[in-house]
């Protein structure tokens, strides 16, 4: 794990959510919780946002989905939760990326630091 990866995660346990990482051969992600809702969060470490078109975030975000479906402890959690998407990355995404993860249904989530950049989490504490 790198140290912005475990600043994200510290970022999530200071608002008092649960955290879980779960690595696909992919991609890796932070799923938090906290009672109310589930935030399924894409690290990328790797800066590859600029690959993907709004089909291919989807694409990423089903795959986990549909492994953690077949998980009984988060089926339960995705059924009668709120579920909200983010790809998280270390920097700036330019207005171009920033569509293409609105269009695919997903937050952007520029985190910067210790600091992110747009504080939604907080509606849910």
């Amino acid at each position: 794990m790198t140290l912005w990866e475990k600043m994200v995660q510290r970022h999530y346990e200071q608002l008092l959510f649960k955290v879980e990482w779960l690595a696909q051969p992919e991609s890796l992600f932070l799923l938090a919780w906290n009672g109310e809702g589930v935030q399924v969060v894409l690290m990328d470490s790797h800066d590859k946002i600029g690959v993907f078109s709004a089909s291919g975030v989807k694409g990423e975000f089903l795959k986990v989905l549909s492994y953690l479906w077949q998980q009984n402890y988060w089926k339960k959690i995705f059924k009668d939760w709120n579920v909200s998407f983010k790809w998280a990355t270390a920097r700036t995404l330019t207005g171009e990326e920033t569509r293409t993860l609105l269009e695919a249904g997903v937050e952007p989530f520029p985190f910067f630091g210790n600091k992110a950049s747009g504080q939604r989490d907080k509606e849910w504490n």
